[in-house]
C-alpha cells in the first residue's frame, strides 16, 4: 500500500512537472513570436492572442488584460465538457500568457529583431507553431479559441489545426481593415506555417505506420515481429482472386524506425509477400503514447 501510494506521488510530480514546464516553455515561444516577430511587421496570432494585438493597436488596452478579459467565460465553458485538469492547466496557462505579453509587450519597445515581412512570417510561424505543438503535446494550451479546438476535437474528431485555422481566418479578415490587406495575407502563410508545425509536434506521438503483408508464410513472420520488435500482430483470413490460394494477412502498427525492420525481415523470409503500408494519424493502445487532446 505505502509502495502504490509512492508510485502514484512521483507519477503525479512528474505528470505536474512535464505540464509546468510546457506551459512555461510554450507560452514563452508563443508571446516571443507574437510580441517580436508577428506584430512589428502588422501581422497578428492566432486566438485571443490576436485578437489583443487588434484592440492593443485600436484602444490602446494592455495586451495581457485583454488575453486574461477574454479567456475568463471560454474556461467556464470549457470546464463543463471538457476534462477538469486540461482546464486547470489551461487557466494556469492563460495567466502565465497574460505576464509574458505584458512583459515583451515592454521590452519591444528596446528589441528589434527583423525589418523583413516574410522573415518575420517565417520565423513568427514557426515559433509560433513550436509554442502551441509542445503545449498541446503535454495536455495543455494557451486557453481562448485553443479550448474550442480541443472541445471540437473531442466532440468531431478534426484536427486542432483545421479548427483553429478557421476561427483564425475570421480574426485575420479583421486585421485586414486595421491593418493592409498584404498584412492579412502574410498573416495566413505566418499561421499556415504554424498550424504545420503545430500538427508535426502535437501529433508526432500519434503518427506511425500501419503495415498489411500478404503471405502464406504469415506465422514466421509474425513470430519474428513480435520477438524482435515485441509488437502486437493481428491475423486476417485472405483469398487471391487470381491465385484462389488462401493466405493470412498479418496487420500491424510500428513507427518509422521498426518499420525498416519488418520489410528486413518480410524479405528475409518471404520476398514474394505483398505489402501495403500508409501512415496512421493517431494511434490509442497499449504500447503507444497516447495524445492527451
Amino acid at each position: 500500500m505505502k509502495t502504490e501510494r509512492m508510485h502514484w506521488k512521483e507519477y503525479s510530480m512528474k505528470t505536474v512537472a512535464r505540464k509546468m514546464g510546457s506551459i512555461l516553455l510554450g507560452n514563452l515561444l508563443c508571446s516571443i513570436a507574437l510580441i517580436l516577430f508577428l506584430r512589428p511587421a502588422q501581422m497578428i496570432g492566432g486566438g485571443v492572442g490576436g485578437i489583443s494585438v487588434l484592440l492593443n493597436a485600436l484602444l490602446h488596452i494592455p495586451l495581457g488584460l485583454v488575453v486574461f478579459l477574454f479567456n475568463l467565460p471560454l474556461m467556464v465553458f470549457g470546464l463543463k465538457i471538457l476534462d477538469r485538469d486540461f482546464i486547470i492547466y489551461s487557466t494556469i496557462s492563460m495567466v502565465i500568457f497574460s505576464l509574458y505579453m505584458s512583459l515583451f509587450g515592454f521590452l519591444s519597445t528596446y528589441i528589434h529583431i527583423t525589418e523583413d515581412v516574410l522573415l518575420s512570417c517565417i520565423f513568427g510561424g514557426v515559433i509560433n507553431g513550436a509554442g502551441m505543438g509542445i503545449m498541446f503535446r503535454n495536455g495543455t494550451c494557451q486557453g481562448g479559441l485553443d479550448v474550442v479546438a480541443a472541445l471540437v476535437k473531442r466532440l468531431y474528431g478534426v484536427n486542432i489545426s483545421k479548427v483553429l485555422l478557421f476561427f483564425n481566418g475570421l480574426i485575420i479578415f479583421a486585421s485586414s481593415f486595421v491593418y493592409s490587406f498584404d498584412r492579412a495575407m502574410y498573416t495566413m502563410v505566418g499561421l499556415f506555417i504554424a498550424y504545420q508545425v503545430l500538427d508535426r509536434i502535437q501529433l508526432g506521438v500519434g503518427k506511425k505506420r500501419q503495415v498489411f503483408i500478404m503471405t502464406s508464410k504469415a506465422q514466421p513472420i509474425a513470430r519474428k515481429i513480435m520477438k524482435d520488435l515485441h509488437r502486437g500482430v493481428t491475423y486476417f483470413e485472405g483469398l487471391g482472386a487470381y491465385s484462389h490460394r488462401d493466405l493470412h494477412v498479418i496487420y500491424c502498427i510500428v513507427d518509422q524506425r521498426e518499420f525498416v525492420k519488418v520489410r528486413e525481415i518480410v524479405d528475409q523470409i518471404d520476398p514474394d509477400a505483398f505489402m501495403s503500408i500508409s501512415e496512421t494519424v493517431e494511434v490509442k493502445g497499449r504500447g503507444f503514447d497516447e495524445i492527451e487532446v
